[in-house]
């Protein structure tokens, strides 16, 4: 679960009239409209403010997210699997994204106890869901997550989502794939191609031990397979996040017979 992980989108300015109180919070569905053969959702919106004053100086936090939320459809087993991973993404057993929200808000109060002379501004922590890719083969998307609470920078990351539209199965990618070495060795190159001839994996990139891996996350485009290494993953924060793209036409002859990649460039 990605809670652990956390959490990202832009971060906002501070509201000019700040309250010594959490405003409510305020919830908005936005209901988009698909062919129907695809599937409907809501775009659930949650947005709260918290302010606190050390006596001389306020200092306000924002919190804001944008999830996605499944509406059912011809096949509810498949949305509610769907619906089961995106949610497990904000949240788990015992914490709600609302709770993650409030405890972020409440941690300036800390702050301002702790710090005499400079408050900061720009508290700030944004969680997006965004809908990509919407057919009856598959189903895919982002989630960005933003938080800043002190500091020289904000951090962030994004996390892709992939899933099989007929089944609700979230997919791995190597799942897509008969030799998964080829894919790896195909990515590998692609990372190194912006590079001088010759130049090694360990001159560019901290990969643990100095050994290539492909991350989990990815995502199925309409013309390539992303691999997206996360901020900190295999570099500094100044490198941001890493993609790499590889064309199905490279990959065709090793993706594997009833896989969703197979039925998505068959169709």
């Amino acid at each position: 679960m990605k809670l652990n992980f956390f959490l990202l989108a832009f971060s906002f300015m501070l509201f000019f009239s700040c309250k010594n109180e959490k405003t409510p919070t305020v919830v908005q569905d936005e209901t988009v409209q698909l062919p129907l053969d695809s599937v409907t959702y809501d775009l659930k919106v949650l947005s709260e403010e918290y302010c606190a004053n050390n006596g001389r100086d306020t200092l306000c936090a924002t919190a804001d997210a944008q999830l996605i939320e499944f509406k059912e459809g011809m096949n509810s087993g498949a949305t509610e699997k769907m619906q089961q991973h995106l949610r497990g993404m904000v949240s788990n057993d015992t914490v709600t994204i609302e709770q993650t929200m409030q405890n972020f808000l409440r941690k300036i109060d800390e702050f301002v106890d702790e710090e005499d002379e400079y408050l900061p501004s720009g508290f700030a922590m944004d969680i997006k869901q965004k809908i990509r890719t919407n057919t009856p083969l598959l189903v895919n998307g982002e989630q960005f997550y933003y938080q800043y609470s002190g500091g020289a920078h904000g951090v962030y990351y994004t996390e892709y989502f992939n899933f099989d539209a007929q089944t609700g199965e979230h997919l791995e990618w190597q799942n897509q794939f008969n030799d998964t070495l080829q894919v790896m060795t195909a990515a590998e190159k692609e990372l190194l191609s912006k590079f001088a001839a010759g130049t090694k994996l360990s001159e560019r990139y901290d990969f643990a031990d100095d050994k290539f891996y492909l991350p989990g996350n990815f995502m199925l485009q309409p013309d390539s397979i992303a691999f997206l290494y996360t901020v900190y993953e295999i570099g500094p924060y100044v490198m941001g996040e890493t993609e790499i793209k590889l064309p199905y036409s490279a990959l065709k002859d090793n993706v594997k017979a009833g896989s969703v990649l197979k039925k998505i460039m068959e169709k």
